[in-house]
């Protein structure tokens, strides 16, 4: 498998999967690249941790015949709640579930 800049979160996915809570969420360690989490409780919801401590919830999906992950970026968490950014999430699951495919996970839904 060749795994491109598009791709790689994707192929990485797999690493960090937790049940996002307020605790969860503030103890995520800095690293030196950016990194996502992503929730087990909702499909497709992620949080990606930057370098700088600023993190940020992301709907991520990938379109059917197409291979490249996608995000929407969902807002910043502290100003965002967990139970807001799973409701927008579920929201454009809902919304964009004959369009889409998810990331490597059957967890949610």
């Amino acid at each position: 498998m060749i795994v491109t800049n598009t791709n790689k979160e994707l192929f990485d996915m797999g690493q960090i999967q937790i049940k996002f809570t307020e605790a969860e969420l503030k103890n995520l360690k800095l690293k030196k690249h950016s990194y996502f989490a992503y929730d087990i409780k909702s499909h497709g919801l992620a949080i990606r941790v930057y370098p700088s401590g600023g993190k940020t919830f992301y709907f991520v999906y990938t379109p059917k015949n197409n291979s490249s992950t996608q995000q929407i970026s969902l807002g910043k968490f502290g100003k965002l709640t967990i139970t807001e950014a799973r409701a927008k999430a579920l929201s454009y699951m809902r919304n964009m579930r004959p369009m889409i495919t998810y990331p490597r996970t059957n967890i949610g839904v």
